[in-house]
């Protein structure tokens, strides 16, 4: 009796062209044959770090795929690709596909030998604008703070800490002036996310130093005698007894004036006798103009630091009118907490 005995044969062909792509989004793939013959189990087709394989182009990729089974194994076309997950700092010129199978010799095929590379994905982190109130101080630099948003995150990943820079050389003293510093955030860190799979630009936020709100309307008109409401004028100086409130003052006061110049920019002030009202409890103050006297609109308040149409210095405010507005009439409102 003769007795004879073939070998697993496994077969391949094609060649691989570079593949590119931008961190968190696969390659479009590329693609080779693979089949065999007296086979004793399928064909094990497992991709090197970075890669991802499938037998069908556009979908079902991951890091190994089985071609056929025991017998003949026709030649299987086998798609090859960047994974999304594939680092930017990684190797992945001739890097081997390993075929194995039961019984047969594995066989590597390389990756193209130059031109597969990932490049950084774009990533904005922007500081919150955030708000210290007048008289409180506060440390300059912030490390692992959480006020800060992120865009462009790949694969659900996560910064852990930002560091929030307010104010270079010392701290926001208890006299700070009523105004805004730009907050500038740096070094993120930690989370899931690896910095290097990114280009990062960081935006820049807004810290407003605001009044205090300690005292409350009801508590300052009760310790002044005054009996009436906010929207009263208890001494007739034409200063309601809110904005009275607002701007710390009891006896007769200027009213609020409005400057505009010729860049049609308004200039809202409330300071009394050019010094910042140290008393001042108000805590929410608005901007708003209207076209007829019947709609207002909020243009500015120190309640949402993302406005960009406020600019708030000491007890004054400003407001540019956009261009081409016709008639405005603009207003100060105050809320008297």
């Amino acid at each position: 009796m003769i007795i004879s005995y073939e070998a697993p044969t496994t077969i391949t062909s094609g060649t691989f062209a570079a593949l590119s792509t931008t961190y968190g989004t696969a390659s479009s793939p590329t693609s080779f044959t693979v089949g065999g013959a007296n086979m004793m189990s399928g064909i094990l087709v497992t991709a090197p770090t970075g890669f991802e394989v499938s037998q069908i182009s556009d979908s079902g990729y991951a890091n190994t795929t089985t071609v056929g089974a025991a017998g003949t194994i026709p030649a299987t076309t086998v798609y090859v690709r960047l994974a999304a997950t594939a680092a930017v700092s990684g190797n992945y010129n001739s890097q081997n596909i390993v075929l194995s199978s039961s019984d047969a010799i594995p066989v590597n095929v390389p990756t193209a030998a130059s031109g597969n590379s990932v490049s950084p994905a774009a990533l904005t982190i922007s500081a919150d604008y955030q708000s210290k109130t007048y008289g409180t101080e506060q440390a300059s630099i912030v490390t692992g703070s959480n006020d800060f948003s992120t865009s462009g995150l790949r694969n659900n990943e996560t910064v852990g800490t930002v560091t929030l820079n307010y104010a270079p050389g010392g701290l926001l003293a208890t006299d700070e002036p009523l105004s805004t510093s730009t907050i500038i955030p740096s070094n993120a860190a930690g989370g899931t996310f690896t910095p290097s799979n990114y280009t990062i630009e960081y935006m820049a936020g807004m810290l407003t130093v605001v009044w205090p709100p300690s005292v409350s309307y009801a508590t300052w008109a009760d310790t002044n005698g005054l009996t009436e409401a906010a929207a009263a004028d208890a001494n007739q100086d034409g200063v309601p007894n809110g904005i009275a409130y607002f701007m710390g003052e009891t006896g007769r006061i200027t009213p609020p004036s409005f400057v505009l110049n010729v860049e049609g920019r308004y200039t809202i002030a409330w300071e009394n006798g050019g010094n910042i009202p140290s008393s001042a409890y108000g805590s929410r103050f608005f901007v708003e103009t209207s076209s007829d006297l019947v709609t207002w609109t909020v243009v500015a308040s120190n309640t949402d630091a993302s406005n960009t149409g406020l600019s708030n210095t000491a007890a004054r405010v400003s407001y540019t009118l956009p261009p081409g507005a016709g008639k405005t009439f603009v207003r100060l409102k105050v809320i008297a907490d």
